[in-house]
């Protein structure tokens, strides 16, 4: 398996990185489409305002 080194120096497998970014891809669809089942089709911007803040709080943290 191929490694890459990340920006602080460390190395990362390729292979886990690419699995990490599919299941946030699923769980971000999973959410706006429970989102757009609650309230409906004409509040979906607003899920994905919400999505898109909860990530960029996570990924600051």
């Amino acid at each position: 398996m191929r490694k890459h080194i990340k920006k602080d120096g460390t190395y990362e497998n390729k292979q886990k990185t690419i699995i990490s970014n599919n299941l946030l891809f699923v769980g971000i669809m999973a959410f706006i489409f429970a989102f757009m089942a609650l309230f409906g089709s004409e509040n979906i911007l607003i899920g994905i305002s919400t999505i898109t803040a909860m990530l960029m709080s996570i990924w600051r943290a």
